[in-house]
């Protein structure tokens, strides 16, 4: 299933919640080189924006380096940090926006045994090692589809210093983009595991649906979630 979701991301630092019209307001300072200017731009009360920017630094520390004297009360340059925290905004809403895309497997299963962070999961197409910070019992694992490779059959299965997840299954569907193909490969779960490739890779593979083929993902490109009890356990929702 696709979703086209709408994403508010939100950070928080201590007692201070970053919104995206927080890092608006960042990224117009940037491109118009002043407080004054940005909040211009964007249609918002200076006041008001030089108030936020006051709470935001006592939160997170200096966001700007302002110069006195000129046009509009002088120009603000970001810093380092406030550079740092737009990047990662940035990151958080592409992920989650990349996650409602569907562009992911939910597979659900049992802790079996842990070691620190890592743990062995009981799942329908056989044992997956994942990265579980907390919790014991149901899980819900969460793998992107670029974290899944695939590969020939006949590739050899050692040669890696990574805890290496692998599988065989059948391409039930593959998507053809421009340069990139969504494929969906039958497992023994409930839903098709999905992964994302190039289209050079599909073509050097001849990948075809209907063909076996062998999935890779390594062991932390797996998030492991205690699964909510109330929610029914089914494989991709």
């Amino acid at each position: 299933m696709r979703y086209d979701a709408a994403v508010m991301a939100e950070l928080s630092v201590g007692d201070e919640h970053i919104s995206a019209e927080d890092i608006q307001l960042l990224s117009a300072v940037s491109s118009h080189g002043s407080l004054h200017q940005a909040t211009e731009s964007l249609n918002r009360s200076y006041a008001h924006a030089q108030r936020r920017v006051v709470a935001l630094e006592d939160a997170v520390g200096p966001l700007m380096e302002r110069n006195r004297g000129g046009p509009g009360g002088g120009g603000s340059e970001l810093t380092d940090s406030a550079v740092q925290l737009i990047r990662r905004f940035r990151l958080i809403e592409d992920t989650l926006r990349w996650v409602a895309d569907g562009a992911s497997t939910i597979i659900v299963g049992t802790i079996a045994a842990r070691n620190g962070e890592l743990a062995t999961v009981e799942t329908a197409a056989g044992d997956i090692t994942a990265v579980v910070p907390s919790g014991s019992g149901p899980i819900d694992l969460h793998i992107r589809a670029e974290a899944v490779s695939l590969v020939a059959d006949s590739e050899p299965r050692e040669g890696t210093s990574s805890i290496m997840n692998r599988f065989d299954g059948e391409i039930v569907m593959i998507n053809h983009g421009a340069q990139i193909d969504r494929v969906s490969i039958d497992i023994g779960l409930e839903v098709p595991l999905k992964a994302v490739v190039t289209s050079t890779s599909t073509n050097r593979l001849r990948l075809a649906e209907g063909d076996r083929t062998g999935v890779r993902f390594k062991a932390t490109a797996v998030r492991g979630l205690p699964r909510d009890p109330e929610i029914p356990a089914a494989d991709g929702q």
